[in-house]
């Protein structure tokens, strides 16, 4: 046969939480160095270029702003120059050079022939701008020496061209040969004076492979460093969080195994000491319910030993006494089996209730002439012992309810009331309607149920303090299953204590097209 698993056996299969905050930090740590590798590395060459190209188009359009005023652009040149590192230079449609600020020596864009600028031209009149990169400055070197002069420009271009390199006739540098290239941005413009030109802007790229390999060995070290510092992170984590967690489980074996006296200690975190605070709540209520369950044990077995120790002493006098075999003698065993039988079936009906196990039947019938025939039996039935069952109602109504069960709340309400009522042995049930509710009062002459109990009354297996005793009719658990009955119909109830009596009520809507009266 299989068993069931421990739940110790069942939690030491899965990860805790130290294993867990592990795993969780070492991910998080994996998803960031991926991207930093990503953008730091692998793309770090490419946002490096865009935002060049950006920068030159700012920049270009800071110029031409400056040209639609009319005004000599020298002067902003070189501020831009300065300050953003970008190489300017203005020729006219005939290829002069009109305006030129160089951040180097030698600089690529204030040495373009007319032949060059009239296929520049070409290309900004097809597509509105430029945008390339320059020819690596170690190409010039190689192009010199076989063909004895001349330039080439072009080293990446970012559109077609046709330009071959003789026919750019640009001037090498004679500064240091190394790798670095240009990114050159041209475009039409307006000159002061209303004559046309083309303006061309460049800045130097500077390579990334160094940077990209000191970023390379810079991720690695850091890398490193994450994954140690997550494992720390995760033990000392997973210990502040799970300190507390351990000191509730503890405690939490002690209260399943009926120390309902434990105290969870509120420390740690706020979701701890909120847990802490249920669970000490939920020994309190474990131990009120543990103390009941005990009182209605002894209670239940003090009502069934009357009875039984009645029966027996009644059996062994009509066995042993001549004579004593009379029908009155008869009558008192049946009496208490009645009894009994009663208890075991409220029993029975409030553990039905308590499990959701009853349903309800619902059917149209007469409250009044429910009440009515309830007080009527009951009345007669303790007439002989001097009680008094009065009945009164303002009107007959009709109600929609399980007419079973609200006899039985009924019934038990009245058997209560007579159980406590006063010297007088005065009971009254009266019915009134009001606002399209029949309302049903139960009230007695007793001394009261004090302030303090009135709240637990309707509580499974509670009692009065004191109050204890054999009841005259039923056995002393109706106010539970009262509670029952109308909880599962949904339906008001309360109660009203003074030391000149208490009153039950409860309240059921009138049946669709019993309207009360005009005026009530």
């Amino acid at each position: 046969m299989k068993t069931a698993d421990r739940p110790g056996r069942r939690g030491r299969r899965r990860l805790g939480i130290k294993w867990k905050l592990l795993v969780y930090l070492l991910c998080f740590v994996a998803v960031m160095l991926g991207c930093l590798w990503l953008f730091q590395v692998v793309f770090l060459e490419s946002f490096y270029k865009s935002i060049k190209e950006q920068n030159l188009k700012d920049c270009r359009a800071q110029v031409v702003r400056q040209l639609a005023r009319q005004e000599s652009p020298e002067d902003f040149l070189a501020t831009l120059a300065l300050k953003e590192g970008v190489a300017a230079a203005i020729y006219t449609t005939q290829g002069q050079l009109r305006y030129s600020v160089v951040t180097s020596p030698g600089e690529t864009i204030t040495r373009l022939g007319s032949n060059t600028i009239d296929q520049l031209a070409a290309q900004i009149e097809a597509s509105g701008e430029i945008l390339f990169v320059s020819a690596p400055r170690l190409q010039y070197k190689s192009w010199m020496a076989a063909d004895d002069g001349g330039g080439y420009l072009f080293g990446k271009s970012k559109f077609p061209t046709q330009l071959s390199p003789p026919e750019l006739n640009i001037q090498p540098r004679d500064s240091t040969i190394d790798n670095i290239q240009t990114l050159i941005l041209g475009t039409a413009v307006s000159l002061p004076g209303g004559e046309e030109g083309y303006l061309f802007l460049s800045t130097a790229l500077t390579p990334v492979s160094t940077t990209t390999q000191t970023l390379q060995v810079q991720l690695i070290y850091i890398s490193l460093l994450l994954v140690a510092l997550s494992a720390v992170l995760a033990l000392f984590l997973s210990r502040r969080i799970t300190s507390p967690i351990v000191s509730i489980s503890q405690t939490a074996r002690e209260l399943a195994g009926g120390n309902y006296s434990v105290t969870f200690h509120e420390s740690g975190y706020r979701e701890a000491g909120e847990l802490a605070e249920t669970l000490n709540y939920a020994a309190e209520e474990l131990s009120k319910v543990d103390h009941l369950r005990r009182e209605l044990v002894a209670n239940i077995s003090h009502d069934l030993r009357t009875p039984l120790t009645l029966i027996a002493g009644y059996a062994e006098m009509m066995r042993d006494l001549p004579g004593e075999n009379t029908p009155e003698n008869l009558n008192v065993i049946l009496e208490e089996v009645n009894r009994m039988s009663s208890l075991v079936t409220d029993v029975l009906d409030l553990s039905q209730l308590e499990a959701g196990a009853q349903k309800l039947t619902p059917t149209r019938f007469s409250l009044t002439e429910l009440g009515r025939e309830t007080v009527e039996r009951l009345g007669a039935l303790l007439a002989p012992q001097g009680y008094r069952l009065i009945w009164s109602a303002d009107r007959e109504v009709q109600v929609q309810a399980d007419e079973n069960k609200i006899y039985q709340v009924l019934y038990n309400l009245v058997n209560n009331a007579v159980t406590y009522t006063g010297a007088d042995k005065a009971v009254f049930v009266s019915q009134t309607v009001r606002e399209g509710m029949a309302y049903l009062q139960v009230r007695d002459t007793g001394k009261g149920i004090a302030p303090d109990d009135l709240p637990y009354i309707w509580d499974r297996y509670y009692k009065q303090t004191g109050s204890h005793k054999r009841p005259t009719v039923g056995t002393g658990l109706g106010l539970s299953i009262v509670k029952g009955v109308l909880e599962l119909h949904q339906l008001p109830y309360g109660v009203e204590s003074s030391s000149a009596g208490t009153t039950f009520w409860f309240a059921i809507p009138l049946a669709e097209g019993d309207a009360p009266p005009a005026g009530r």
